[in-house]
């Protein structure tokens, strides 16, 4: 929890003074005209304000763009690139509870197993223009995953594959380009999973769901899929019997900033 202000201070002439390491934030006067201090509007005041001291900042970076990636997860920088995008109607948020993240891998001469995970977070800004690049990320938990074979989830997210206790989140940054062909998106980046950091590439598909004036929409659906070898993220268990390759897909409905 960060609380830069230090100071929560009541004046003998009846005013609540609020200070940092910088200077005097905010001054509350609790007299009445002719200078008597009403005690009972002083201690609302001051149990007001010290609610401001204690949790005012971390409310007020609960209520940014892509508040889930602060704390190191992603550079400072690329927060501050998106957030920019925002007053310019180019950044989306994940909607909660409409998307997923899904992968399928082949075990036992052509069983499939799949998994899918619904605790998502994500930001995408669409650039500017087609020769311009977007900013992606995506905050997946892997302890939300449920599959077409339960009795099999044990050991999915167990330490022989995910180790969902050890590495519980799985983060995708990565940047959004046009492709030469109308309509056909890439997402280019890098996914960190079981502790590793390998890239991925992302074939996407965007659809509009709600359209509104100007060059970006309110809404909309992105889908996409890729592939990976689960051995660049040293998940190595059982190989001769669960094939080296994952099949991944994202479905993600995403609305604009604001809306």
């Amino acid at each position: 929890m960060s609380a830069p202000i230090l100071g929560l201070v009541l004046a003998m002439d009846g005013r609540v003074v609020i200070t940092n390491r910088n200077h005097t934030i905010l001054q509350v006067h609790g007299t009445d005209r002719m200078g008597v201090v009403h005690s009972m509007n002083r201690q609302v005041i001051l149990l007001i304000l010290l609610c401001i001291a204690l949790f005012g900042t971390d409310m007020a970076t609960a209520m940014q763009p892509c508040a889930t990636f602060e704390g190191g997860l992603v550079a400072p920088a690329q927060l501050q690139v998106m957030r920019d995008a925002a007053a310019e109607g180019r950044l989306f948020q994940v909607v909660p509870g409409t998307s997923s993240a899904e992968f399928s891998v082949r075990y036992l001469f052509g069983k499939e197993f799949h998994g899918e995970m619904t605790d998502i977070a994500g930001c995408l800004t669409m650039p500017r223009s087609p020769r311009l690049h977007g900013q992606a990320l995506l905050l997946i938990k892997a302890n939300s995953m449920t599959a077409n074979h339960p009795e099999l989830l044990p050991m999915a997210q167990g330490t022989q594959f995910l180790d969902a206790r050890n590495y519980p989140q799985m983060l995708f940054a990565g940047h959004l380009y046009q492709s030469s062909q109308p309509l056909v998106w890439h997402i280019s980046g890098d996914l960190t999973l079981h502790g590793r950091t390998r890239p991925v590439l992302f074939n996407i598909n965007i659809e509009v769901l709600e359209s509104r004036l100007g060059d970006f929409p309110v809404r909309i659906l992105l889908t996409g899929d890729s592939q990976v070898d689960r051995r660049q993220f040293n998940i190595t268990s059982h190989h001769l019997l669960v094939s080296d390759k994952v099949d991944l897909h994202l479905s993600a409905e995403l609305v604009a900033w604001g809306h």
